[in-house]
């Protein structure tokens, strides 16, 4: 089995694909990805993760990345000739280094951390730069060009990677009333999944309230199976008012019983009480509630201990330690 495994990660970590860098601020990037082969794969559970190879950052690690793409939803909505959809996912840069330096001085790149390695391709300060200088040539004292930076910053860096996957958490928030998402930096991404999930599962039911079909008749079948009684999402971020940035992705997937919460914590700001936040959301009884978790260990650990004194509460902690 194991000999199988590899065989099988080896054959999809073959093909190069074209990704996508882009900043977001703060050190946080965004990279998309084409993704051929969703056919046949059960993408049920809006949680999955992929494992990403950039030679450029390292030739032996290969790193785990939960995407922010709804996969079931992207899925539905892909016509028969698309070849491809984008995986997109989010990662925080750890340290800042400097693309230029890294491209002239090999023992920087191999002291900086694998993320960052692959981050800094994408040049922020430079592009800051140039939001700032604007176009006149007198104040272009960078060796990349104006263009070049605006062109980066709207449009990211391409690079070629590789991605094995999907691998997928086992998760049906359908069965729920409401769920909840406690996370923390870039925890966030399973966060953003969820939420598209609850968009698609919006959208579904009411195409079945509008039009009484054959077809939204199907689709009320497999709502009906899976519980179909989703009627809240609630996500909670924590994020340190350092790295704040405004949420990605989450403006295109607002839509009613949506709710976010950004809470910025460090130097007076304290951590949120996630306590008190649960039982706001649950009241006493968290039998029709599910939570995710994610961010650093720590957190989950104090987010584990809220969600064990609300009686009947679900959850599911994402760790990869």
């Amino acid at each position: 089995m194991w000999l199988l495994d590899w065989s099988m990660r080896v054959f999809e970590l073959r093909e190069k694909l074209d990704g996508r860098l882009k900043a977001l601020g703060n050190g946080c990037l965004t990279l998309s990805l084409p993704r051929k082969r969703l056919s046949g794969c059960a993408c049920h559970s809006p949680l999955a993760h992929f494992y990403i190879h950039h030679s450029g950052s390292s030739i032996r690690e290969i790193h785990p990345f939960t995407t922010v793409t709804h996969l079931a939803s992207k899925k539905s909505i892909t016509r028969a000739g698309d070849e491809t959809i984008r995986i997109q996912f989010l990662f925080k840069k750890s340290e800042s280094v400097d693309a230029l330096q890294v491209l002239s001085e090999p023992l920087l790149k191999k002291s900086s951390q694998w993320t960052s390695r692959l981050a800094s391709l994408v040049d922020e300060e430079k592009a800051e730069t140039v939001s700032s200088t604007g176009d006149d040539p007198a104040q272009w004292r960078t060796s990349l060009s104006v263009a070049e930076s605006k062109r980066a910053a709207e449009y990211g860096v391409e690079t070629p990677l590789r991605l094995e996957g999907p691998y997928f958490t086992p998760a049906d928030p359908e069965r729920f009333e409401t769920v909840v998402c406690l996370v923390a930096g870039t925890g966030l991404s399973g966060a953003i999944a969820i939420t598209a999930a609850y968009q698609a599962h919006r959208a579904r039911s009411q195409s079945m309230t509008e039009t009484p079909t054959a077809t939204t008749a199907t689709t009320c079948r497999i709502a009906t199976d899976s519980g179909g009684q989703w009627r809240r999402c609630v996500v909670v971020w924590t994020v340190r008012e350092k790295d704040a940035i405004t949420m990605p992705f989450i403006e295109a997937l607002k839509c009613d019983g949506l709710e976010i919460q950004t809470h910025k914590t460090g130097g007076t700001q304290p951590r949120p009480d996630m306590s008190r936040i649960l039982k706001e959301v649950c009241g006493e009884s968290g039998g029709t509630t599910w939570c995710y978790l994610s961010g650093p260990s720590g957190f989950i650990s104090a987010a584990e201990q809220a969600c064990g004194q609300i009686e009947g509460l679900s959850w599911f902690a994402a760790r990869w330690d």
